[in-house]
C-alpha cells in the first residue's frame, strides 16, 4: 500500500509507481476524487487507464448518486 495525502500526490504516485488498484476517497483536500479518476484515466502512463478504481464517499445526497451513475467517476 502506498498512501497519498491528497489527490495531486495520489496522481503523481500512480504515475511513478506500478499500481494494481486505486482506493480513492471522493472528498479530498485539494482536487476531488472525480478529478483524480479523470486524470488517472487520461494519463499517458501505459496501463494506468485500466487500473481498477474503488471509490468511497460519505456523500449520501441524491445528486451524488446521479453524478456517479452518469459516469463522472
Amino acid at each position: 500500500m502506498i498512501p497519498a495525502r491528497n489527490g495531486l500526490e495520489g496522481v503523481a504516485i500512480a504515475e511513478k509507481q506500478d499500481v494494481d488498484l486505486v482506493l480513492l476517497d471522493i472528498n479530498l483536500p485539494d482536487i476531488d476524487g472525480y478529478e483524480v479518476a479523470k486524470r488517472l484515466r487520461a494519463s499517458s502512463k501505459a496501463g494506468l487507464d485500466t487500473v481498477p478504481i474503488i471509490a468511497i464517499t460519505a456523500n449520501a445526497l441524491k445528486g451524488d448518486a446521479e453524478r456517479r451513475a452518469a459516469g463522472r467517476l
